[in-house]
């Protein structure tokens, strides 16, 4: 498969891509990474990834404000995304609660779900469809994230990690269907918390 043009872009920026063509390659990446962390990994509980992840035994459910020190001593959080804005190759996480920024922000390693159906043009397109799919008021919180984090203020020297996570996975859900749903992403989900 010949990789658009936003993908080459998120790599250029530090991201590392991983093309889920099926539900089942995705399983088979989810597997991997359960086997790799060796702990619950928490989980955004969103409109992307309950679908995908509701009867995996290796997620612990971020689905209201909780445990903070626990999350931050995790070693990866995942997140499905609301737009990808392509032109800049920049993630676009709207939401009201701030839980989307604690899992993606907290552990050094940030795997977001990115079904194709959330490739917006631009920023402005991104902004535009979210808008759209909540007419009545933007989400109180909307981040961006345009690669993994990094700072030179200290001596010159880049260092990554130091206000965010020092890895960030975009994973491509490339199949029909990925992706319906709200495109706020802490959608009320119940109680899914799976014990550690």
């Amino acid at each position: 498969m010949n990789s658009p043009e936003w993908a080459e872009t998120l790599q250029k920026k530090g991201f590392g891509i991983t093309w889920c063509a099926s539900p089942e390659s995705f399983h088979e990446a989810w597997a991997a990474l359960a086997a790799e962390t060796e702990e619950p990994i928490p989980v955004l509980c969103d409109a992307v990834t309950l679908p995908l992840l509701r009867q995996s035994p290796h997620v612990r459910w971020i689905a209201q404000p909780g445990d903070r020190d626990r999350l931050a001593a995790s070693k990866v959080g995942v997140t499905g995304v609301s737009q990808l804005a392509s032109r800049t190759g920049t993630l676009m996480l709207a939401e009201d609660n701030g839980l989307a920024r604690w899992v993606s922000n907290l552990p050094p390693r940030h795997v977001a779900l990115v079904p194709l159906a959330r490739v917006a043009a631009d920023w402005a397109a991104a902004l535009a469809n979210v808008r759209q799919a909540r007419p009545e008021r933007l989400p109180r919180v909307i981040s961006w994230i345009s690669g993994p984090s990094q700072t030179a203020d200290i001596a010159g020297r880049l260092v990554r990690g130091m206000h965010g996570p020092r890895q960030i996975e975009a994973w491509i859900l490339a199949w029909e269907g990925a992706g319906a749903g709200p495109l706020i992403l802490d959608q009320p989900c119940g109680d899914l918390v799976v014990p550690p």
